[in-house]
């Protein structure tokens, strides 16, 4: 089970860009620390459905 898919990333990206924080501002650190979030992200949803599919 890999990391999320680059469009996941892109999503994920433009999600938070768009939201929190002016898109020209955040810089390279800043779109490593989005890319860290979305896997993050995309790591809690397979936990959730392994759970999930585990206690049925």
């Amino acid at each position: 089970m890999s990391g999320p898919s680059a469009k996941e990333r892109k999503k994920a990206r433009e999600y938070w860009s768009d939201d929190l924080i002016p898109a020209p501002q955040i810089g390279e650190f800043g779109l490593s620390l989005l890319d860290a979030l979305a896997a993050d992200e995309a790591q809690a949803e397979v936990d959730r459905t392994e759970i999930q599919a585990y206690s049925e």
